[in-house]
């Protein structure tokens, strides 16, 4: 009688040093652009990578977001004469067009004074040549929930005496929070002293065209809300024993969602303002986790703190 009994098999080269097992697929990611894009196919959405997910910007009907540049004017000769800026309803000739675009690339407004209260450009020795305008989302048509700037810059050409294209760049995407009662957004605040780190300009210019002269500041909506996390005291006493002064601190955080890099550079410009707000109420000390390992996206618990000195001391 003849007996088959089962056999394990094992490939031999699974045994040896260069026996390699399935691995997830590496994927080449593309570097992405800071902050303004140069070709409107440059943006998060439009290169995903990986794990990575769609994102848009959030923000709440009415939100003033602000916006700064600081190309050379080679419109306005010499370029502290300012005869051109935003194109408006009302303007005959521009230096600047701003397209308010939906998510689909159609133009809402090519006109800025449609959707912004406040834009000018202005121009010093020390700083050359800034455009800054604030979008005031309040201003939107009803239907628009989604939106990307289109920012043109002109030159004129003194041999043809025409004006001509300059430069073309884009924003990320945004889109409007639904108000549905479901979604907490908290709206973060600040400015700088001078400059930031992006070259940004805090402080107001004398020559100036266009509405209003506001400084420019950092403003930007995060998922999650303001929570209470704890305290601590620190306390100062005399050779009595007897305390003097105290320094509560005071900790929160937001616990709030994933972030592609794009976003979260913005984060940390705001933050590291010397003036920070988070719903209108100043706190300092913020700090953010790192990058994990296994994505591309960020998952940020951001945190903060407030701090109250009480001073016992009197004098007679």
């Amino acid at each position: 009688m003849l007996i088959t009994y089962p056999v394990s098999y094992v490939s031999e080269d699974s045994y040896t040093y260069c026996f390699r097992q399935p691995v997830p697929i590496r994927y080449s990611c593309p570097v992405l652009p800071p902050n303004f894009l140069s070709d409107e196919t440059d943006g998060w959405n439009c290169n995903l990578c990986g794990s990575d997910s769609a994102f848009y910007a959030p923000y709440e009907r009415g939100d003033i977001i602000p916006f700064q540049t600081s190309f050379a004017d080679n419109y306005n000769l010499p370029a502290d004469v300012l005869v051109s800026g935003f194109q408006t309803n009302f303007s005959t000739s521009h230096y600047v067009k701003i397209e308010l675009q939906d998510c689909c690339g159609v133009t809402v407004s090519e006109f800025v004074d449609e959707f912004c209260e406040t834009y000018y450009v202005g121009f010093s020795v020390a700083t050359g040549s800034i455009q800054t305008w604030f979008i005031n989302t309040g201003l939107f048509p009803q239907s628009l929930e989604c939106f990307r700037l289109k920012i043109s810059y002109y030159k004129y050409n003194q041999i043809t005496s025409l004006s001509e294209l300059e430069r073309t760049i884009y924003t990320e995407y945004y889109k409007e929070v639904a108000d549905c009662g479901y979604t907490d957004t908290a709206l973060i605040a600040s400015v700088y002293a001078d400059y930031d780190c992006y070259n940004n300009f805090y402080g107001t210019l004398t020559n100036t065209l266009g509405v209003g002269n506001t400084a420019y500041y950092n403003s930007m909506r995060v998922w999650g809300a303001v929570e209470f996390l704890g305290d601590s005291e620190a306390s100062t006493e005399n050779d009595r024993n007897v305390v003097i002064s105290k320094v509560i601190t005071e900790n929160y955080g937001i616990i709030s969602g994933v972030y592609p890099p794009y976003f979260v550079k913005r984060l940390a410009q705001t933050v590291r303002g010397n003036s920070v707000t988070v719903d209108g109420i100043q706190y300092q000390n913020f700090s953010y986790d790192q990058k994990p390992d296994d994505i591309k996206m960020f998952l940020i618990d951001l945190s903060f703190d407030k701090k109250c000195r009480l001073d016992n001391r009197t004098c007679s």
